[in-house]
């Protein structure tokens, strides 16, 4: 019997559902069950994809490219890879992550909600800790080097860039990366980051939900809201610093003032 093409002889799709993804990607942390890797795909271990009936989370891993290809070009198991699933990498350590690539030939451009920053080493700051910063290549020839702390509504660490290394943790509910973006959920439906680049020139975040101290910021595609105020369709260009929010270099206008933004500062998510 001829196979029809992306199916198993028993008409199962090569298709995985996205609720099952999810599940795969909880119970491996994310990324890559070997190394550790954020970009990933899956792999049918127990039964392999031509035997199986149906795509049991259970039964399927997630693989970087590169440790995948050492599957299916036979160099690795199918049983070395099952002891890999029994303790995966990103629950060991905490984290996955990878490099964005920004080897562009000026500032990248950063989007926050409805607002763009460009030619700008600092797009967005609170209590003048840059949320977001880019610092010039170290050589000539080199990469831009983005750096950033996000945090969801509650504080807590969603995702971390250190001079382009992205760091997004597994005790999250849920990391999904694919195709230039990455998103995070706190929950079903709940999508607290949304980032895509666009490399080696752009980085969006268009879905936000981020506290710093008391400060509130959310963001869509098209709208940055900061402790209530909207922002929509601004363009920064050619600044140190575009937005820079309760700035403890500037004077107080009430000597009670310092101190305390001081102590929510120190309380703000590193």
């Amino acid at each position: 019997m001829e196979l029809k093409p992306g199916f198993n002889k028993h008409g199962l799709s090569r298709t995985i559902p996205p609720d099952v993804k999810r599940q795969v990607r909880q119970r491996c942390g994310f990324g890559c069950i070997k190394c550790g890797c954020g970009i990933i795909q899956y792999e049918h271990v127990d039964p392999e994809f031509h035997e199986a009936s149906v795509h049991d989370p259970a039964s399927i891993v997630t693989l970087c490219p590169t440790c995948h290809a050492n599957v299916t070009s036979k160099f690795w198991s199918k049983a070395t890879i099952k002891k890999y699933a029994e303790n995966p990498a990103c629950l060991q350590t905490g984290v996955l992550k990878h490099e964005f690539d920004f080897f562009s030939d000026s500032y990248p451009s950063i989007r926050i909600g409805g607002v763009t920053h460009t030619n700008c080493s600092t797009p967005i700051e609170v209590f003048d800790r840059p949320v977001i910063s880019i610092k010039p290549p170290e050589t000539k020839g080199g990469p831009f080097r983005i750096s950033g702390t996000f945090c969801d509504r509650f504080g807590a660490p969603t995702l971390k860039i250190v001079d382009n290394e992205w760091i997004a943790y597994s005790d999250s509910w849920d990391v999904e990366v694919s195709a230039g973006k990455i998103i995070i959920r706190n929950g079903p439906g709940d999508i607290v980051l949304k980032m895509v680049v666009d490399p080696p020139n752009s980085l969006s975040v268009e879905r936000l939900k981020m506290r710093m101290g008391f400060v509130d910021i959310e963001a869509t595609a098209e709208k940055l809201v900061i402790n209530g105020n909207s922002f929509v369709g601004l363009l920064f260009d050619g600044c140190d610093v575009g937005l820079s929010i309760y700035s403890l270099r500037r004077p107080a206008f009430n000597e009670h003032w310092s101190p305390l933004a001081r102590f929510i500062r120190a309380q703000a998510c590193a």
